[in-house]
């Protein structure tokens, strides 16, 4: 009968024992379920932050460059955020820098640097029988070197295209502003000279000047 008191209350203490591990196992799982969700929660609200507050800094004064306006160095320095650029060759001719850049596209007041880059512009036009500087997002660019690569891809062209926010980008943008006295993009270079933008482009081209310019210079 003894034997059996303690075989009973051996058994009753395994499954205490039991019963204290699976509830310990218990609260350590609900102590990581809250640890997760309070790391989920931190996490959403950290996101949240970021498209609330830090995307409408950076992006909610910016607009499309429909017209291609240039803007002056002191807009460029308070109204653009950039990230690190990088080059790409493509086709044989064809150059473009691309960053991710944000621009007010407003003219100001403000004064231009000295050029820097007219020598580097006037190389550059009478090395290659057609060269354009462009902006992203910027329509009539897109246009006219649609036009360009469609139609006259049988001619060696440079394409420019500027959308970060470095010193030396600034610096010829605004030089080219000087230079040409045009203050929208794109700035096209036909046989080493200014000839305007996508308007004179594509009036050069409807009329067939351009072709007859093109075959000359590139002979």
């Amino acid at each position: 009968m003894i034997i059996i008191i303690i075989i009973i209350i051996i058994i009753i203490i395994i499954i205490i024992i039991i019963i204290i591990i699976i509830i310990i196992i218990i609260i350590i799982i609900i102590i990581i379920i809250i640890i997760i969700i309070i790391m989920i929660t931190i996490m959403i609200i950290i996101i949240i932050i970021i498209i609330i507050i830090i995307v409408p800094i950076t992006m909610g004064k910016n607009t499309t460059w429909d017209e291609g306006i240039l803007p002056t160095l002191c807009s460029w320095k308070t109204t653009a955020s950039t990230q690190s650029g990088r080059y790409r060759i493509y086709h044989s001719f064809y150059f473009r820098h691309e960053t991710n850049a944000l621009y007010l596209p407003q003219i100001s007041s403000c004064i231009y640097g000295p050029s820097k880059f007219k020598g580097y512009i006037e190389r550059q036009a009478r090395r290659y029988p057609i060269m354009m500087y462009t902006l992203v997002q910027c329509i009539p660019c897109q246009r006219a070197k649609h036009l360009l690569t469609a139609r006259y891809s049988d001619v060696a062209a440079h394409f420019l295209e500027l959308v970060g926010n470095e010193e030396w980008q600034r610096q010829l943008q605004a030089d080219l502003h000087q230079m040409t006295g045009q203050i929208t993009f794109p700035y096209i270079f036909i046989c080493g000279q200014h000839i305007g933008g996508s308007s004179a482009l594509f009036e050069l081209d409807q009329s067939g000047q351009l072709r007859d310019t093109l075959n000359n210079c590139s002979r």
